[in-house]
């Protein structure tokens, strides 16, 4: 048995320096390059420059080897979506319009997703609320009733740090599991299919509790993340991992002041998730202001 990483760091030439919190930190073993990547999803491998030279694959693109996106994008919000946000009375309504339509077209959203907001939406659930809810499932690789459920308890009178925290406890990080030897050399054979998807699976199936064979199979017929789990019922339609590329310069600048350095990797992350500035964020990590607590003062600060 092998575990994931293991696995794939020695195909695709990857040394693993760190592993903590969720959040994993490489560096590729070709050249000069002494670029670390930390992944938003806390578990993925890293190509090679000659493999990404090979397979032709980017780390941002949204195809992955000619497979497409078979649900089409639909992310203009209709005239009575608009009057309803106008309606609810928020001093965000216009801001939260605009937040609404880059949220579906940031996130990949899919239309079942779409219409379960509105659904929300025009039981004059709050805007903010529901954006907010959407925003962190989709990192959490959550559930469709979970979006509900997460605005039910801010309508309750509970703070968001509070909320994520509890969810975080119930729904413990995701770690890659063991393969019998082969297994994943065979898959990675398979046109079409990477390293990304491998991992990805491997999340939708112990979130949903599905064979990790049977989640595969419905990537290797062609379809998108975005369909797959659509129809699983998970919140997410990412069709490749993020990486967020760090140098061992920018971690060393702030462990020189006093921080750990899986603190500072982690710092890093969130910084890309909220769109904040490093040296911001990294502040109030230092400070010791938790993950959820930053998450719930940024969702605010955008949302509401």
């Amino acid at each position: 048995m092998k575990k994931l990483l293991k696995l794939l760091s020695s195909i695709f030439i990857v040394t693993l320096l760190l592993l903590s919190a969720g959040v994993a930190v490489y560096s590729a073993a070709t050249g000069q390059s002494k670029n670390l990547l930390a992944t938003l999803s806390g578990k993925e491998a890293v190509k090679n420059e000659e493999a990404e030279k090979n397979t032709k694959i980017e780390a941002d693109t949204k195809v992955v080897s000619g497979l497409t996106d078979k649900e089409p994008k639909s992310t203009a919000l209709p005239g009575e979506t608009k009057e309803v946000i106008r309606l609810s009375g928020s001093v965000k309504s216009e801001a939260n319009t605009d937040n609404y339509t880059e949220l579906l077209e940031s996130l990949n959203v899919h239309e079942k997703y779409k219409n379960e907001m509105d659904r929300l939406l025009g039981e004059g659930h709050n805007l903010s609320d529901i954006l907010t809810a959407y925003s962190f499932l989709n990192d959490k690789y959550g559930k469709l009733q979970e979006i509900e459920t997460l605005v039910q308890k801010k309508e309750s009178g509970k703070d968001w740090a509070d909320i994520f925290i509890g969810y975080n406890k119930k729904n413990p990080e995701f770690v890659p599991r063991s393969f019998d030897d082969g297994y994943l050399e065979e898959l990675l054979k398979v046109p079409g299919i990477t390293a990304d998807d491998i991992m990805i699976a491997d999340r939708v199936s112990q979130k949903t509790g599905r064979t990790y064979q049977e989640v595969m199979e419905k990537r290797m017929e062609g379809k998108s993340w975005k369909d797959i789990n659509a129809g699983l019922d998970i919140v997410n339609g990412d069709e490749t991992l993020l990486r967020v590329s760090v140098s061992p310069e920018q971690i060393d600048k702030y462990v020189n002041t006093g921080m750990d350095r899986d603190l500072v990797v982690k710092g890093y992350v969130i910084a890309k998730k909220l769109g904040q500035k490093a040296d911001t964020v990294m502040k109030e990590l230092k400070e010791g202001t938790k993950e959820e607590e930053l998450l719930d003062k940024y969702y605010t600060q955008k949302y509401y």
